[in-house]
């Protein structure tokens, strides 16, 4: 007795089963927008959420904070 022989489905590369996509645009700081942000340094001592900071060093719009618990 002979059994029908079976054959494989073929496989189709995963890339070949999604839609295309359109090209990535490159990102800008204004994200699409005209608006502009500003925004204030922090104080060189506050408190939040429990912990005390102190401003250690500035440069430009970076600056290292100490951090100490409150208490």
């Amino acid at each position: 007795m002979s059994s029908p022989q079976t054959q494989k489905p073929s496989l189709a590369p995963v890339g070949s089963l999604l839609p295309q996509l359109s090209p990535k645009t490159s990102s800008s700081a204004e994200a699409g927008t005209k608006k502009s942000h500003s925004y204030r340094p922090l104080d060189k001592e506050f408190q939040h959420k429990g912990f005390n900071y102190r401003q250690i060093t500035r440069e430009g719009n970076a600056a290292i904070y100490q951090q100490t618990c409150n208490g």
